[in-house]
C-alpha cells in the first residue's frame, strides 16, 4: 500500500488501507498520517474520520481525536 499511496496520491483508496494495515499493526503513528490524507480526500466519509480520531486516541493526542469524531 506504501507503493500505491506514493504512486497516485489522490488514490483515497490506497491511503486507507495503508493506514489499516499500520492500526492491524498497532502502529497508530504511522496511521494517522495516512487516514489524515484519505480524509482529506474523501471528507465527507464518516468512516474515515472515526479511524482518525481512534488514532490520535491511541498516540494520545485527545484534542485533535475529539475533532475528528
Amino acid at each position: 500500500y506504501t507503493l500505491a499511496a506514493q504512486k497516485d496520491p489522490s488514490e483515497p483508496l490506497a491511503h486507507v488501507n495503508l493506514g489499516n494495515l499500520y492500526a492491524g499493526k498497532g502502529d497508530w503513528a504511522r496511521a494517522e498520517p495516512a487516514y489524515a490524507r484519505y480524509t482529506e480526500l474523501r471528507p465527507t466519509d464518516a468512516d474515515g474520520w472515526h479511524r482518525l480520531g481512534a488514532a490520535r486516541f491511541y498516540t494520545e493526542r485527545y484534542s485533535a481525536a475529539v475533532g475528528a469524531f
